[in-house]
């Protein structure tokens, strides 16, 4: 797994979604795929459905606005200075993965409180 898989495995893990790791169990009759993590079996490699990717920083900002702590983490964002919202593009929008490691980082912060 690359580094980026990873942060997207613990991102859409944080944000309490499901990363697939799909193994393969070869029978007789031919070749299943399963998640490890839950029973779902697929007969053939085309059905599998793919793990988010989080190119866009618009599908972070989706996952995170669901969150009731949203605001919290703009401010986080934000901490130590206000940022113009050019800076915030250039910073957070612009810069490949740069929102989602913010993210991740943050979600382990908030988790470590509890």
């Amino acid at each position: 797994m690359t580094d980026r898989e990873q942060l997207c495995k613990e991102f859409t893990e944080l944000t309490g979604g499901h990363w697939h790791e799909w193994r393969i169990h070869y029978t007789p009759n031919g070749s299943k795929f399963y998640c490890r993590c839950h029973s779902d079996i697929y007969l053939e490699a085309m059905e599998l459905p793919d793990n988010p990717t989080y190119e866009n920083p618009a599908d972070v900002l989706k996952a995170m606005m669901k969150r009731d702590d949203y605001d919290d983490f703009l401010r986080e964002l934000q901490k130590n200075h206000w940022l113009e919202i050019e800076e915030f593009i250039e910073k957070y929008i612009i810069e490949p993965g740069a929102l989602l490691k913010a993210a991740v980082e943050w979600l382990k912060a908030e988790a470590a409180k509890d």
